[in-house]
């Protein structure tokens, strides 16, 4: 799983940045980033914007403005199945829940058109890939 993360580009200062991928992809399930979802939306757990450590900045810059290559979102997937064997249950579910909230509010950021449609089937789509990941 090491090698996969670092053939992804994350080295082990940027590990925390992996928190992100599902962010991401929701922001690219549209095949383009929208202005909302890249402004603001990319908050670590103590709401301080991730541009604080450099390292984690620019990987997270060039992931929103190059789409990544899919093996990030499979490594990702990969790193949530460890979790789930390594992690008490409930540690585990908070992590879940606050993951795919996080997934929602980057969608919802695009807005819709007036207030409908806030999320996208593509990101919706994403969603839902992303929580069978953790309940697998």
């Amino acid at each position: 799983m090491l090698i996969e993360l670092i053939d992804c580009g994350l080295r082990a200062e940027s590990l925390h940045v992996l928190t992100l991928v599902p962010m991401v992809s929701v922001a690219w399930a549209n095949s383009f980033v929208e202005r909302g979802e890249r402004q603001g939306h990319f908050k670590n757990g103590s709401g301080k914007r991730y541009e604080a450590r450099v390292n984690a900045f620019e990987l997270l810059t060039g992931w929103l403005k190059e789409r990544p290559n899919p093996s990030l979102l499979k490594t990702w997937k990969d790193y949530v199945g460890v979790l789930r064997r390594i992690v008490i249950r409930e540690s585990y579910t908070t992590l879940r829940d606050a993951t795919i909230s996080q997934a929602i509010t980057v969608a919802e950021a695009s807005g819709g058109c007036l207030g409908f449609e806030a999320v996208s089937r593509a990101e919706q789509a994403v969603i839902n890939n992303l929580t069978s990941a953790f309940d697998a």
